[in-house]
């Protein structure tokens, strides 16, 4: 070996610094895969013990809700709901429409236990009567938020738990890196992003939501909900037997299911209240002027604030007559 060799080697860094470059580059550019398109982007739920991440919107996290529930994955959860003396069900709407501290606030006064039973994606029966009867709820009340709920088609995370045999894996390892993401971001936040998401309780389904503009977005805040009493006549007959079919089929006593709909600009309250009436059901969803969404379907937390006031108000006598053999304060 001449001395020209002997240079070159002397210049070459160590094989094992080659290995670890590359394992660090590994490292960060996985890092960054996950905190820009995985549940890295979104910061974990304020308090680990008692919430989980229910969906995180990057395309490498999304819905974790659907499996949660339907897989079992969150025990106390679905416990919680099968529990819950009053369960709410129905879509995105009426979970930001009751998530407020009031309302939980009322329920803990009453002594009485609830359950925001709402998914995302606009979620429909077709999904929530298998679940119900996975879950084998005891509620004295049921509360079934109608605003699509009757439609038939399977939305997206809806086919995937209930018909992909791959999807209980792609769920557990939601729930893994959760742990990791807890384990990394709840001592310094930094390290995870901000990108919108909710976590749900664990002891009563409501949605906690973080990131920026999550519900900031200020495009509908001047448009007030109408308070509309036309009806889609299409709607009502769509609905009407669905619905017949769907109560027929899950433990509840008739007479202690209620209706409601949370305000939107798509299912009006004319609609609602045409449907219920074929139903014989009650209908409480007060009806209020100047209530306005942040994205044009969900409530501004204000407005929901001042809606799920007047809808404890409007839905006393509905506990009362359901409850009255309970111990409730009613």
């Amino acid at each position: 070996m001449d001395s020209a060799d002997t240079k070159n080697l002397a210049n070459k860094p160590p094989k094992g610094l080659y290995i670890i470059f590359i394992l660090l580059a590994a490292l960060a550019g996985f890092f960054y895969g996950a905190r820009t398109n995985g549940l890295f982007a979104c910061q974990p739920p304020d308090a680990i013990a008692t919430e989980y991440v229910g969906t995180c919107n990057v395309t490498q996290f999304g819905d974790y809700d659907h499996g949660a529930l339907w897989f079992g994955l969150e025990a106390e959860a679905q416990q919680a709901a099968a529990t819950a003396t009053v369960l709410f069900v129905g879509n995105s709407r009426i979970q930001f429409g009751l998530s407020s501290e009031d309302f939980d606030e009322w329920f803990n006064t009453q002594a009485l236990t609830f359950y925001l039973l709402g998914f995302s994606h606009t979620e429909n029966y077709s999904f929530f009567k298998p679940l119900l009867e996975k879950i084998q709820p005891r509620a004295r009340l049921y509360v079934i938020n109608i605003d699509g709920f009757f439609e038939k088609e399977l939305t997206g995370p809806a086919n995937s738990v209930m018909n992909d045999p791959q999807s209980l894996n792609r769920y557990k390892q939601k729930r893994y890196w959760q742990k990791v993401q807890g384990a990394v971001c709840g001592p310094m936040s930094s390290l995870c992003g901000n990108a919108s998401s909710y976590v749900r309780k664990r002891s009563n389904g409501m949605w906690v939501f973080h990131g920026a503009d999550f519900l900031a977005r200020t495009d509908f805040r001047d448009r007030p909900l109408p308070v509309d009493w036309s009806v889609d006549e299409g709607i009502v007959d769509r609905y009407q037997q669905r619905a017949i079919e769907f109560f027929d089929q899950i433990p509840a006593d008739r007479n202690c299911i209620v209706l409601t709909n949370v305000p939107n600009f798509e299912t009006t309250i004319g609609t609602a209240d045409a449907l219920a009436k074929k139903l014989r059901l009650p209908l409480v969803a007060p009806q209020m002027e100047g209530l306005t969404t942040f994205d044009g379907s969900h409530l501004t937390t204000e407005s929901a604030d001042r809606w799920a006031n007047g809808f404890i108000t409007a839905l006393g006598p509905y506990l009362h007559r359901c409850l009255s053999g309970s111990d409730s304060q009613l």
